[in-house]
């Protein structure tokens, strides 16, 4: 399944793949989902295609696609393995009312999707955070590596092939005063 966060600012979309991996061979299948996996046979339905649509904890996840999270459109978007999609809004209250107590359906929904929001947020913070480390992190290597070649090669220059250090030749102070003057005046 992939879960997607579409940020509403211009930030990049956040992509995480959820899945499971199938069962080590050394492992036997669990025998309900065995037993499963005989009826769907028998009924000579469609076969899923991992074993992981057996499993209770984990069968949604099997299921579905694609979740995304709108934060721009204020939705979330699903897409089944079948095709089939469901949207709804972050604010849309979905639940019992009786199971609230004195709150509205309206009000529930509204701190439910501010809740979201804020949470969507967080997760926005946290990515550009480690992104701008990492950038930082890798920068600092190629500077380091830049060093690392500046001295070598300062140290290549310097060094005749018997050891002994080569004395450059530098300009006079006169010399230096004189062109300078001469890119002033050309200017």
């Amino acid at each position: 399944m992939l879960l997607q966060l579409i940020p509403a600012h211009p930030e990049p979309t956040i992509h995480f793949t959820f899945d499971f991996s199938d069962l080590p061979q050394n492992l036997n299948t669990p025998s309900s989902w065995s037993s499963q996996l005989a009826h769907l046979m028998v009924e000579d339905l469609e076969v899923p295609n991992t074993v992981h649509s057996f499993d209770k904890a984990a069968g949604i996840t099997s299921l579905l696609e694609e979740v995304a999270f709108d934060v721009e459109r204020s939705e979330v978007r699903c897409r089944f393995v079948d095709g089939a999609t469901e949207e709804w809004g972050f604010f849309r209250f979905g639940g019992n009312e009786a199971d609230i107590g004195a709150e509205s359906g309206f009000e529930a929904g509204q701190k439910e999707g501010r809740k979201l929001l804020a949470a969507l947020d967080g997760i926005v913070r946290n990515v550009r955070t480690s992104t701008q480390e990492a950038e930082r992190l890798i920068m600092e290597k190629e500077k380091e590596r830049q060093n690392i070649l500046g001295l070598e090669r300062s140290k290549s220059t310097t060094v005749k092939g018997n050891g002994k250090m080569k004395h450059k030749k530098q300009r006079s102070v006169f010399m230096q005063f004189v062109s300078s003057i001469g890119c002033v005046t050309s200017s």
